[in-house]
């Protein structure tokens, strides 16, 4: 009997030499999520182990099974040698692509500390996605000749085992004991997932998370029938409605004569809350002394889609697919409309990504949309203030107007004019494709000095802006709003940039008002961008209580709330003066219920805090419903 096994397909053995390279790849994941303990050790390693060649089943099996049918089909022998090389061809493509999406993932866990998901996928698809990366020449030329060494490396494998994969011998005995062991590891991981689940065992939870599209298996139900009592579990979450909005949920009351003031919302892309100050932003500064200035402010998001339908809705940002799938615009936005202002609304990346043309300015005509999508982010950022400038000067005097303009100097990779640079030394370029997190952290202090230079630079802008009003006697009829979309994080709590997370400087923002016939005032108690619509639709003459159309409280009170709330991509966020708890959206398994102290340090012991704050977060589940059909939130408990 041959106890030997040699490869017979003409692929295995580029298969395998596939997979070997990926579980080399796959290993770097364990150093983004190191293990605490022996039991997480092995799992991690499980992990490395067997998910390289979970991935790679697809393409295995359809390697095989056309081969299989192939052999069924009366094909002549030139067409069967050219579906075969374009089979592998296919296949060899594929593989490749496997490798370069795992680099992908790997960089961007190390980065930003999600995988590719939704989100990402969006950024990828939507018009102006790509563009909004703001990614250097050379990110983008190393990037692409990444991409090309990965597929001309996956060629140069291919042809080498298929040349040489016959000479190939293994024992039988130990290719059933690999396939044996492999099964063991499967099978033993999700075991070790499940128990962990039930004994709530965060170290082994936390490792399973560093794995792209891990597959979680739980079995408390037969658990509970072999006899083993799970610990209890209270996981918060809420299934969102694709019902129809209700919104606002009764039509909105206007009170006679109400008054229309010029309106200039100035909005700067990632400007985190520590930018506002003599030394980075003098001339805004200066001017926050005669208006309204927030020491606690937050963004309603930690992104740009949720930030700025916060800002506009006065809405949770979880609400933004059921308005982007309707194409409802914001209240606010319907008001001005309907009494004739004339809009003029500028942005310096793209109104197509985010989607805030269907959503924010969906009924605003294309003509009244200013962007301009060439030349370096500073200088779109210099000609739209010009454009602003010229408008203000040369404007209709009998309509009010609507100016909102979104900077984007301050979205990474951090753009600035050499005559910005106040601080250094600062970072020249910001490669995406050599950045670590190590380097990152090396450099630190001259990424951070790179973006207070790009911040000082937009306050160049904006006190171009402060000037114009000035000269043109328009403070005393105009309300104007100085903000960031949402915060920005450097290493503070280990990953860049922001989308990650809940962090104090993701989501912490400038926010300054300038409200006519209003006493200059300095505010420290919380608020949030969802505050702005409820401060200014009453001063508009709106007399319909604030809970039929937004979420937010006026900002001129001097009351302290209890708490205020943030959303990403896929989850919402109870922000306490103590805590900070997230609810996943939709039960998505990839993100939990986690507690953190308001200076963001992980708390592993819940139970205290969900028995103070259970009605509380019962409430912000409700909410996310409230303006759709039946909106009933509520918690899960399994």
């Amino acid at each position: 009997m041959n106890q030997s096994w040699k490869p017979s397909h003409p692929l295995t053995g580029y298969f395998i030499a596939v997979y070997i390279t990926n579980l080399c790849i796959f290993f770097g994941f364990t150093d983004l999520v190191p293990p605490t303990g022996l039991a997480d050790s092995l799992f991690l390693a499980a992990l490395c182990i067997t998910y390289p060649l979970i991935y790679m089943m697809p393409v295995v099996l359809f390697a095989q099974l056309w081969t299989k049918i192939q052999k069924r089909l009366p094909l002549p022998e030139r067409t069967r040698q050219l579906t075969s090389t374009l089979v592998q061809g296919f296949c060899v493509t594929l593989s490749g692509l496997l490798t370069v999406l795992l680099v992908a993932d790997i960089k961007l866990f190390e980065l930003y500390g999600f995988h590719i998901n939704a989100f990402v996928i969006n950024l990828l698809l939507t018009p102006g996605g790509i563009e909004s990366l703001g990614s250097s020449r050379s990110s983008l030329l190393m990037a692409g000749a990444g991409v090309a060494a990965i597929m001309a490396f996956h060629v140069v494998l291919f042809t080498l085992t298929r040349t040489h994969q016959h000479r190939v011998r293994l024992s039988r005995w130990w290719v059933r004991s690999a396939v044996l062991m492999f099964l063991l590891l499967m099978l033993g991981e999700r075991v070790a997932y499940g128990m962990a689940d039930m004994t709530q065992d965060r170290t082994i939870l936390k490792a399973a998370g560093a794995v792209p599209l891990y597959n979680h298996v739980t079995f408390r139900s037969l658990g509970k029938r072999l006899g083993i009592e799970p610990v209890s579990r209270e996981d918060f979450s809420v299934e969102l409605s694709e019902q129809a909005l209700t919104y606002p949920l009764s039509p909105l009351q206007e009170a006679d004569s109400p008054p229309s003031p010029n309106i200039i919302w100035l909005v700067s892309e990632s400007m985190r809350r520590d930018q506002l100050s003599p030394a980075f932003m003098p001339n805004t500064w200066r001017e926050s002394s005669h208006g309204w200035r927030y020491m606690n402010h937050y963004s309603g998001g930690n992104g740009t889609r949720q930030g700025l339908f916060s800002l506009f809705y006065g809405l949770h940002g979880s609400y933004w697919d059921s308005f982007l799938r309707e194409r409802r615009s914001p209240l606010f936005m319907d008001l001005l409309q309907a009494r004739g202002y004339d809009m003029q609304l500028f942005t310096s990346a793209s109104f197509t990504y985010p989607e805030f043309d269907q959503t924010l300015f969906a009924n605003v005509p294309p003509s009244r949309l200013h962007q301009f999508d060439s030349t370096s982010p500073w200088q779109r950022d210099r000609e739209n203030t010009t454009q602003i400038i010229d408008f203000i000067r040369h404007r209709d005097d009998a309509k009010p107007f609507m100016v909102f303009m979104f900077f984007e100097s301050t979205h990474a990779r951090y753009d600035f004019p050499p005559e910005s640079a106040i601080h250094k030394p600062y970072l020249e370029d910001l490669n995406y494709t050599t950045m670590t997190r190590e380097s990152l952290a090396q450099h630190s202090d001259e990424l951070l000095n790179r973006y207070r230079n790009a911040a000082h630079f937009i306050d160049t802008q904006l006190g171009r802006i402060y000037t114009a009003l000035d000269e043109e006697n328009l403070w005393d009829n105009t309300i104007v709003m100085m903000t960031g979309d949402h915060g920005e994080e450097f290493l503070e709590n280990g990953f860049w940039g922001h989308n990650s997370g809940f962090s104090e400087h993701q989501l912490r923002t400038p926010m300054v008002m300038w409200i006519p016939g209003e006493q200059p005032a300095v505010f420290d108690s919380m608020t949030s961008h969802t505050d702005v619509v409820a401060t200014l639709m009453p001063r508009m003459g709106i007399t319909s209580p604030l809970a039929d159309y937004t979420q937010g409280e006026p900002m001129d009170s001097t009351s302290r709330r209890d708490y205020i709330v943030a959303s990403d991509w896929a989850g919402l966020c109870y922000l306490g003066a103590d805590y900070k708890f997230t609810m996943p959206l939709n039960s998505s398994l990839d993100l939990v219920n986690e507690l953190f102290t308001a200076t963001d340090q992980p708390v592993d012991e819940v139970v205290p805090f969900l028995a103070s704050r259970r009605e509380t977060l019962q409430g912000i589940l409700a909410s996310a419903r409230t303006f759709t059909e039946g909106s009933v939130g509520s918690d899960r408990q399994p």
